[in-house]
């Protein structure tokens, strides 16, 4: 727990990991969330490309069939994950849904979760954007407003 926890916070900007340490609740939730993202491409992808595609479908819910797909179409660009066994995917698709509740981002209704964008403080998403506004994406966020 201690190196993954490190190998995140190795990820932060001295700005993040100030908001991180000091920083109110909401704070330290959206900083935790931006660390997960920077450490995994396919939380990054998974936030950024499905859930913001969903949002801007107008479709909301996260089914188990959405995520299969997304596993199976990051398999083409990260082949080692084929070689995961059923009980470590269905382990990560676990820890997946548990880190999106936490950070605000989903709601659990029966096997599906419910997204909406979380509120990001203004401090957390200036530090991010003083990092590169590309990360906002992990926060669905969508385009129009990342490159305005």
């Amino acid at each position: 727990m201690e190196c993954e926890l490190r190998q995140r916070l190795m990820r932060l900007t001295p700005t993040q990991i100030d908001l991180a340490a000091h920083g109110i609740v909401e704070e330290r939730t959206a900083i935790a969330w931006l660390a997960a993202l920077k450490a995994s491409s396919f939380i990054h992808a998974f936030a950024s490309e499905l859930l913001r595609g969903k949002l801007v479908s107008l479709d909301p819910v996260v089914r188990a069939s959405d995520y299969e797909t997304f596993f199976e179409n990051q398999s083409a660009i990260h082949p080692e994950i084929l070689g995961l066994t059923s009980s470590s995917r269905t382990k990560i698709r676990s820890v997946l849904l548990t880190m999106l509740r936490e950070a605000g981002i989903g709601q659990r209704e029966g096997r599906e979760l419910r997204i909406h964008r979380p509120i990001v403080p203004v401090s957390v998403r200036a530090a991010i954007v003083a990092d590169s506004p590309l990360w906002l994406a992990g926060f669905l966020v969508p385009d129009s407003e990342i490159n305005a």
